[in-house]
């Protein structure tokens, strides 16, 4: 018989066993019987223990904390970085015209931005600003 086949019946046994299914093991007042059976070198397979459901994300892990993004238009650029970034937002500058290089400094005026002022974002969110030379 091969190792394997041995093992798994040996397994169905212990386990009829324990539940009392084996003919002639049950709950009585006569002496019964005890058997073992002998160790192997080779672990016997087992199935995998059952596992609570997972948990809901929200459960384990904390909510993303939220900005509210600030209204930057009208602002130099250098102006509105720093209050994007105290809102803990990121941003990404397009120029007007497109494709101009202009310094982030408050020389240049963020003329729109997305998402607009007052929208309620995750933090660390990208807002979009255009800004162009005053």
């Amino acid at each position: 018989m091969k190792p394997r086949v041995f093992l798994l019946l040996v397994a169905l046994i212990v386990v009829a066993g324990t539940l009392g299914l084996v003919v002639g093991c049950g709950s009585s007042s006569e002496d019964t019987k005890t058997t073992t059976t002998p160790a192997t070198s080779e672990p016997a397979e087992t199935e995998p223990a059952a596992t609570n459901p997972l948990p809901n994300a929200s459960d384990i892990a904390p909510q993303a904390e939220t900005q509210t993004v600030p209204d930057v238009v009208g602002n130099g650029a250098q102006t509105a970085r720093m209050m994007l970034s105290e809102n803990h937002l990121t941003f990404v500058i397009v120029t007007e015209p497109p494709g101009q290089t202009l310094p982030i400094d408050n020389q240049s005026t963020v003329v729109a931005q997305d998402p607009a002022a007052g929208t309620v974002v995750d933090s660390g969110s990208e807002v979009t600003i255009t800004i162009k030379k005053k």
